[in-house]
């Protein structure tokens, strides 16, 4: 897309371990071992808000993590 779309979770009444989950049914071969994902994200509040992970399915469900983030230091994306 172009931007056009946001996904919002309101994490104040959320448990540490809780996950939200963006799934598709659409599969993404990797056939040169490269996938691709770029996003923006905004973590900011008066309390701690944990860390953001990024995790890929593989083929046999184990969840592989990708990417991960603990930034709470400033209010912008």
């Amino acid at each position: 897309g172009k931007g056009q779309h946001f996904l919002y979770l309101n994490s104040s009444a959320q448990k540490e371990g809780n996950r939200a989950r963006i799934i598709t049914t659409k599969h993404f071969p990797a056939s040169f071992g490269v996938c691709r994902v770029r996003f923006w994200f905004w973590m900011f509040a008066s309390r701690q808000t944990g860390v953001l992970k990024v995790y890929t399915a593989e083929e046999y469900g184990m969840d592989i993590l990708m990417w991960s983030s603990s930034r709470n230091e400033e209010n912008k994306w």
